[in-house]
């Protein structure tokens, strides 16, 4: 690519950009341009633009609700089928797991990477640990060998390393976990400028989960599960808990319809629940934010009282690895435009925008998609919020139930104002269960 010219820079109402240049060596001028490398300037301008163009339209889509797999059916034939042929999958290790974990805990209060917060309602277990036990268990289960990828964020990439190390990867191999952190792009003032930060540099912000695709080629993620034997990969954010890590019945069946890309789904109750949809729209199925649908849309039911929109994301996906290394290419997906708060020079933050891609505009790219809807209770407790509702509070109350049923299952009772944690790991397994279990009132961890 050759150097940016102080005319075209000019010419795109970067004057400040120009100025800059002028203060600077040639390897100085190349380090302040890279950016725009992979984001030119007109794209960004663009891109800016046509989401302005599209957020002005109050038309709402005509969407047509999708045909969900039910995940709560365990005894069909076909449902077996599809546990068996997911527990086979992981056996043979072809089953990779993907987490995205870039955010900090800031809106929680917590100085730290968001997977490094304490959810386990009587442990303090992190996030992390809690899936890190998950896949000990499936290792359990199986015998196999697990891949685990996690992207992370420049602002939390070394501390979320250090982290893991100072927890000794929570019993697994080193090399069985891979951390890589996700792209960034420009950030523009409200005017079209692009940011500079107080230190002189072009203000890059994290480029979205859906630049994982990106990252994956790019940092070498994709060969790494190739080489381990890796065909398809669970995909999760890390702000849920309760997330069960490469569900065997959900893979089974993402498998079996040879699908490139599988959604993971709950029913949604409150048409003002601020989740997405999944939908056909025009005939393509895609995910619709709850602010792109009209509300009297969002409110229509079905006869039977039930929302007639209401699969909604759980920003749980499973993949092809295939598919992933085909959306690694440039700029597969659309850009998405927010307004916020951005730095500019040393005057502090001033409106602009920040633009991302999201995992999800994918699925229209996809052959074979599969919707699969599970129970809200025991999948899903997301932690977004400090107070009220997807907050620590409510996840550790969801934890814990899910915790009373998994002691349920292994013919153990608790009350249900008894405090309870078990540990992931022994999930299923009756004999470590019945072995912890303690009788009484206080509060039971397991171990």
């Amino acid at each position: 690519m050759s150097r940016i010219t102080e005319k075209e820079l000019l010419e795109w109402g970067q004057g400040h950009l120009a100025e800059a240049l002028q203060n600077m060596n040639a390897d100085e001028q190349e380090k302040f341009l890279r950016p725009f490398q992979e984001a030119p300037i007109p794209w960004l301008l663009s891109s800016i633009e046509d989401a302005q163009g599209a957020s002005s339209s109050t038309t709402p889509p005509t969407i047509v609700p999708p045909k969900a797999v039910d995940g709560s059916d365990r005894s069909s034939e076909t449902a077996k089928k599809a546990y068996a042929a997911g527990i086979e999958l992981l056996r043979e290790g072809r089953i990779g797991i993907l987490l995205v974990a870039g955010g900090m805990g800031t809106r929680l209060g917590w100085d730290g990477p968001k997977g490094a917060y304490p959810v386990g309602p009587l442990s303090d277990r992190s996030l992390f640990q809690g899936f890190a036990e998950q896949i000990q268990r499936l290792q359990d289960m199986t015998g196999s060998t697990i891949q685990w990828a996690i992207q992370t964020s420049d602002s939390n990439h070394v501390a979320t390393l250090n982290f893991f190390q100072e927890n000794k990867w929570f019993g697994l191999a080193g090399n069985q976990v891979r951390l890589f952190s996700q792209g960034t792009l420009p950030a523009l003032c409200e005017d079209g400028r692009v940011s500079v930060g107080a230190d002189g540099s072009i203000n890059c912000l994290p480029d979205g989960h859906g630049g994982v695709y990106r990252a994956l080629e790019k940092k070498g993620v994709l060969d790494w599960y190739e080489e381990g034997g890796v065909e398809h990969v669970y995909y999760f954010q890390v702000d849920n808990p309760l997330s069960i890590l490469a569900e065997p019945q959900f893979m089974g069946f993402h498998a079996l319809k040879d699908s490139e890309m599988s959604a993971m789904v709950i029913k949604k109750t409150d048409p003002m629940e601020k989740v997405g949809v999944l939908g056909y729209d025009n005939g393509t199925l895609r995910v619709i934010e709850y602010s792109e649908i009209d509300p009297e849309v969002a409110s229509q039911r079905d006869a039977d009282g039930q929302l007639s929109l209401r699969a909604g994301n759980t920003g749980v996906q499973a993949f092809k690895l295939s598919f992933l290394r085909k959306m690694g290419g440039e700029r597969a997906l659309p850009v998405h435009v927010a307004k916020k708060p951005i730095p500019w020079m040393d005057e502090g933050k001033v409106p602009g925008f920040k633009l991302e891609y999201f995992v999800f505009d994918a699925l229209p790219q996809a052959s074979n998609p599969l919707i699969y809807e599970v129970p809200r209770e025991g999948n899903f407790a997301p932690v977004k919020n400090a107070e009220g509702g997807d907050s620590p509070a409510t996840a550790r109350d969801a934890l814990m139930r899910a915790h009373r049923r998994h002691l349920a299952d292994a013919g153990l009772t608790v009350a249900d104002s008894r405090p309870v944690e078990i540990s992931f790991r022994w999930v299923g397994n009756t004999k470590a269960l019945q072995e912890g279990f303690e009788e009484g009132e206080g509060p039971l961890t397991i171990p």
